[in-house]
């Protein structure tokens, strides 16, 4: 403690050096289990139930017309809701007297099963009518957000004009925020009249998706009946392959989790190149410790101090400045992955197995750090080292 005292502005850098790296750890760990945490809750409040019919890559794309024949003829089969749905504008931008927001708002154009497919709510408002759909009204439904921006609050953009750039639209409804950032119903979302897209925007032969919503006990005999009608829609032969996928909430958790095993995976590479650094520039100061504290170890071993003792020294004094920077990082990394969940509107996260692998990571480093001056002391001449001095 004597030694860390007195050389406080190296141990202080190497402490920041460490907690930078266990920061950056965990505070990626944490902000990628907040998200995945509230995509899932968003997935499970859906149900398996929840099936999405798309065109397979390289294959023609799933046009308008085709949707409304295969939604026409799936309802019949049973308790089965289905939306249409065109994505107009990934980064789109609202305005509306003179407040704009960021590009970040996802232009759809559906129908009124919209709402009731991807599992939302209105907050206000109201939702498409027969006759807005079937004259593609010129009116939207918009997030939570976006009427924050634009109107302070989601009652009051209702009947407001706004504009997402290649058209002005009157609000009538506007959805209510739930889930993380990513998630369905997340406030930066605006939905219009298909008819309106496919009239002035997007056209008839524009790709688009089917949403089904099923029973949950039928979920198994409700994907064999999509996939059956849309065969006979799409007129493949009985021996052709499918030029469409339909995804259920199960292969939709698949892929979240296989994608939240690479993100994790990348955190933790980007950590442990930090840490290496700084195991190194741990190293590197413990070596100049050991050639100014000559006459320290010399005397020492002089009065009957055995190797051991004089390796265990050097290797404590490793060890408390990496778990110092290890408690510090660990520290911030849990505020500023949360920091991340309550921007989302998540609920607040403790990474217990990362806090865990930081002081794990922080041991490992300090022996590793440690072990080569710790060596080197102990192996010193106590004649030599006196002499020295």
């Amino acid at each position: 403690m004597d030694a860390i005292r007195t050389n406080k502005l190296r141990s202080v850098l190497t402490i920041l050096i460490i907690a930078v790296g266990i920061t950056s750890l965990v505070g990626i760990q944490t902000a990628i289990e907040v998200l995945s945490r509230e995509l899932s809750d968003s997935f499970s409040r859906m149900g398996a139930a929840r099936l999405t019919v798309t065109a397979a890559e390289k294959a023609p794309p799933l046009t308008v017309r085709q949707a409304r024949d295969f939604t026409a003829s799936i309802i019949g089969e049973g308790d089965i809701a289905a939306s249409i749905s065109i994505p107009v504008d990934a980064l789109a931008r609202a305005s509306s007297e003179g407040k704009t927001t960021d590009p970040v708002i996802t232009l759809t154009a559906s129908d009124p099963h919209w709402l009731q497919c991807s599992g939302n709510t209105l907050a206000a408002g109201r939702n498409f009518t027969r006759r807005e759909m079937t004259e593609g009204a010129a009116v939207c439904l918009i997030g939570a957000s976006i009427a924050s921006k634009i109107a302070g609050g989601e009652a009051d953009a209702i009947g407001r004009e706004i504009s997402f750039g290649r058209g002005t639209y009157r609000v009538i409804g506007t959805i209510e925020k739930r889930g993380a950032g990513f998630a369905p119903g997340a406030g930066c979302e605006a939905v219009i009249p298909l008819a309106n897209a496919t009239g002035q925007l997007t056209g008839e032969g524009s790709a688009c998706t089917v949403t089904l919503l099923a029973a949950e006990t039928g979920t198994g005999s409700a994907k064999e009946t999509a996939r059956n009608t849309m065969r006979r829609i799409r007129r493949l032969a009985p021996d052709a392959p499918d030029d469409f996928e339909i995804k259920s909430g199960d292969s939709l958790g698949e892929t979240l989790g296989s994608l939240e095993s690479k993100l994790s995976a990348a955190a933790l590479a980007i950590g442990l190149i930090t840490l290496l650094g700084a195991a190194a520039g741990l190293t590197n100061i413990m070596l100049v410790s050991v050639r100014e504290r000559r006459s320290e170890i010399g005397l020492r071993k002089a009065i009957g101090a055995r190797k051991d003792m004089i390796a265990r020294q050097f290797l404590f004094e490793s060890f408390l400045i990496c778990q110092a920077g290890g408690v510090i990082g660990a520290i911030l990394g849990t505020a500023a992955g949360n920091t991340v969940a309550v921007i989302l509107g998540g609920r607040f996260l403790l990474p217990v197995k990362w806090l865990a692998a930081s002081i794990l990571i922080c041991t490992a480093v300090s022996l590793l750090s440690g072990f080569l001056p710790a060596r080197k002391a102990s192996e010193m001449d106590p004649i030599e080292a006196l002499r020295q001095t």
